[in-house]
């Protein structure tokens, strides 16, 4: 991940929607959603869209400088866009807000400016482990976390770990690889022993998935690219 995209991560808040869309509505739902995207301004840092492979469920995540940019960015417009997008849902999708508590970098990457990451991010997939720690264990976890993102090497592209708002142990990682397939390579004795470590500060076993990085959307890319879509 880019040195500038991760600063501008430190200490903005993530807002979250994990949901599944009707069977093969998937791809319209997308360019509703990176429509409504080009309408946010002040206070939008980036966003992208993750596409578990072979289904219609994803996870959307956009960026803000802070919770109450996203409340002034509800604009009537954007609000149209979303009832648009509505009926596609299979459900309504759980939502919630994120601190981004934790950005890790892969060291092959050579972008040095936010929209290179975004370009970087695509055709990539995503690692995802949503769950909960026990109480007051969290700080703990992102210990651990960062010290088995610092044993990937092959095939590893960036990292992050989003904790809920509201003074809760509940989390969100996501773990970005060049393919599925370098994973399994990256499984290091070291690896697993610190896994094993932090399993028992899990209240339950995280739910765990790899999904596609299928949009990705910046506050610098121009938005009349998405709206012709």
């Amino acid at each position: 991940m880019s040195e500038d995209f991760l600063n501008c991560l430190k200490h903005n808040y993530a807002y979250v929607a994990i949901g599944e869309f009707k069977h093969g509505r998937f791809a319209e739902a997308q360019r509703l959603y990176e429509k409504a995207v080009s309408t946010y301004q002040k206070g939008f840092k980036g966003a992208f869209l993750l596409q578990k492979p072979g289904t219609d469920e994803g996870i959307a995540v956009i960026i803000w400088n802070k919770i109450e940019d996203w409340e002034a960015n509800q604009s009537d417009i954007h609000q149209a866009i979303v009832d648009e997008m509505s009926p596609l849902f299979l459900k309504a999708p759980m939502t919630d807000f994120y601190e981004v508590c934790s950005e890790f970098d892969g060291c092959s990457i050579s972008a040095t400016r936010p929209e290179e990451f975004f370009d970087f991010l695509k055709h990539k997939y995503a690692y995802v482990a949503i769950g909960e720690f026990k109480h007051g264990r969290f700080a703990d976890a992102q210990t651990l976390y960062a010290k088995a993102i610092s044993t990937y090497q092959q095939g590893f592209k960036g990292a992050f770990l989003l904790q809920k708002t509201g003074g809760t142990d509940e989390g969100i990682a996501v773990i970005i690889w060049d393919k599925m397939e370098d994973v399994e390579p990256n499984q290091s004795d070291i690896h697993q022993a610190i896994v094993a470590e932090m399993t028992p500060l899990f209240l339950r076993a995280p739910v765990t998935d790899f999904y596609e990085v299928c949009s990705e959307i910046n506050e610098f890319k121009e938005k009349s690219e998405m709206l012709t879509r």
